[in-house]
């Protein structure tokens, strides 16, 4: 594996990439766009090794954007390399609790799982009882589709008893509010999945020291202690936005490993 500074995008760099090429970026998107691009030179230079998560692909074909197969195409005309797209986390011990703890402190608010999160938003807004079991069983056949009845003699659809006896009325308000609900768990999941897969990617490489996070929304990621805390994980990399990933990557290339410092400053995209 070459010595080089291994950097993951957070989704929205792309997607500001994408939005400026359609022509619906706003300026935030276009100077996002334009840093990214600045990036992605270094990275067809060999200057760097540029990856997209897992995480980033759902983010980027969510709400239909994009096809996955369309998304990889367009992926790799920026000049990623196919091995470095879909790049999922790599099993390390206490990976799991390293996935939880990086949930805990970049999204405090959203719990670890689906139906916690779905409980504890009912709770609020007072849903118990029957109403709260119809959730439960809008939760089962969402997320375990495949229903293995318990005899021939059994229903072939997972029964939904308390969902059937709703009003329809209540029954259509209840699925709007799941599906408000599982979008924002989703989406409160998306930072702490991005950065875990890119940590545990990381990690494997010769020099972890050298590896890079890049976001435009760096405050999320620093703000009331949050760097200190996923240091605090064993992180030994940068989390860095864009034009500071790039002052970064011109002020090391002198002093990266031998397999990587071949290539100089020609990572410069003009």
């Amino acid at each position: 594996m070459e010595a080089l500074p291994y950097v993951t995008f957070d989704s929205n760099m792309l997607i500001a990439v994408r939005n400026n090429e359609q022509g619906t970026a706003n300026e935030n998107d276009k100077k996002t766009a334009a840093l990214t691009r600045e990036l992605l030179g270094f990275n067809r230079a060999g200057v760097i090794t540029v990856s997209v998560t897992r995480t980033s692909l759902l983010e980027l074909t969510y709400g239909g954007r994009m096809s996955p197969q369309e998304l990889t195409d367009w992926l790799m005309g920026l000049g990623i390399a196919r091995e470095n797209i879909d790049r999922g986390p790599r099993h390390l011990n206490q990976g799991l609790a390293l996935n939880h703890r990086l949930q805990e402190i970049l999204s405090p608010s959203i719990p670890f799982h689906l139906d916690e999160y779905i409980s504890q938003e009912c709770k609020k807004r007072g849903i118990t009882d029957a109403r709260l079991e119809a959730m439960n069983e809008m939760y089962l056949d969402n997320i375990y589709p495949s229903y293995i009845p318990p005899s021939a003699d059994a229903p072939r659809n997972r029964p939904t008893p308390y969902l059937d006896a709703l009003e329809e009325s209540d029954k259509e308000d209840l699925f709007k509010f799941y599906k408000r609900l599982k979008k924002e768990w989703r989406r409160g999941k998306w930072d702490s999945l991005a950065l875990y897969e890119h940590i545990t990617n990381a990690v494997d490489t010769p020099h972890p020291e050298y590896s890079i996070f890049v976001t435009n929304d760096l405050a999320d990621f620093i703000k009331e202690g949050k760097l200190e805390a996923i240091r605090a994980c064993g992180f030994p990399g940068k989390i860095l936005s864009p034009e500071d990933a790039i002052d970064f990557i011109r002020g090391t290339i002198n002093s990266l490993p031998d397999s990587a410092s071949s290539s100089r400053e020609g990572g410069h995209d003009g």
